[in-house]
């Protein structure tokens, strides 16, 4: 099931799936989808809407803020690997120091940048704080580099004539 919801998250702003509308997906999916995508479960989407519209009208909306906080957390190689690491599963700190070979303050900097870009989650269990990919927003930096492989063209300069 999850390998599903993937598949369907990762497609769901620029392939197949996500022009599929709601009603393609079975309850289950679509409430997996929903929770994953962290959107609100008490609306109700109407059937015809599609992922990518969802994902559109959401509170990730492209602002240049967003958008530089999100590049500007994948710029130091630190938080590219806790990412990276954040790939396969959710882990507390004390997992991501052990891995990363860095001491917890050092990592709680770049949890809080990484946080603040929105790619991160945190929960706390007890007295662990565990952190995971907030995958919608990497599907909203990677909207907007979509948007200039598709609507930028490139055009040549217009000439400057001295006066």
């Amino acid at each position: 099931l999850w390998l599903v919801l993937l598949l369907i998250l990762l497609g769901a702003m620029t392939g197949y799936w996500g022009y599929r509308p709601l009603e393609d997906f079975t309850v289950v999916h679509r409430q997996k989808l929903i929770q994953l995508l962290c959107l609100e479960p008490t609306i109700k989407y109407h059937l015809k809407v599609t992922f990518k519209q969802i994902l559109m009208d959401s509170a990730y909306t492209l602002t240049p803020d967003i958008i530089a906080a999100g590049f500007h957390a994948l710029s130091e190689p630190l938080r590219i690997r806790v990412l990276e690491l954040l790939r396969s599963q959710e882990l507390c700190v004390c997992d991501l120091c052990e891995h990363l070979g860095t001491t917890q303050s050092k990592l709680s900097f770049h949890l809080k940048t990484l946080k603040e870009a929105g790619l991160v989650r945190s929960r706390q269990e007890g007295r662990w704080i565990y952190y995971s990919l907030n995958l919608p927003q990497f599907v909203v930096l990677e909207q907007y580099l979509a948007e200039f492989r598709r609507f930028s063209p490139i055009l040549p300069a217009s000439r400057c004539y001295e006066s």
